[in-house]
């Protein structure tokens, strides 16, 4: 670490890059709130405050044909609560794609049965784990 690193950290109580990852977060939090865009893109509820704020992705980027634009695709890119798109991460999605191809029981494969068990465990978990 150089000397002006050092000092930036010592002045700033914590490391310099921590700190500007900081801002920048509530400088974006403000401008969503401003332009009334801190919804959250999962559940549809407002970002009440920074620390729900959760940047994400709305297609997987590492599933993508082209992950490096994929990744940086702003037209991908959306708001939600952090326990939102936590929860959504833990979900397993089947190999196949095919998953939510039926809208009321999705694919009915014994790969996608399994992912909807699953997911629905781990949506009682995070409810539990919300409300009580």
């Amino acid at each position: 670490m150089d000397n002006s690193s050092k000092r930036k950290t010592k002045l700033l109580g914590e490391p310099f890059g921590t700190a500007s990852g900081k801002l920048r977060k509530a400088i974006l939090f403000s401008l969503l709130q401003e332009t009334k865009k801190d919804i959250c893109y999962r559940c549809n509820k407002k970002i009440d405050i920074i620390e729900e704020l959760s940047i994400e992705h709305m297609e997987s980027w590492e599933l993508a044909k082209d992950p490096i634009k994929a990744f940086y695709d702003l037209k991908n890119i959306s708001f939600s609560h952090l326990h939102c798109n936590s929860g959504a991460a833990k979900r397993k999605e089947p190999s196949h794609g095919t998953h939510n191809m039926y809208t009321t029981h999705g694919c009915r494969c014994s790969e996608c049965r399994k992912a909807n068990a699953d997911n629905k465990a781990i949506t009682r978990t995070n409810h539990k784990k919300l409300f009580l």
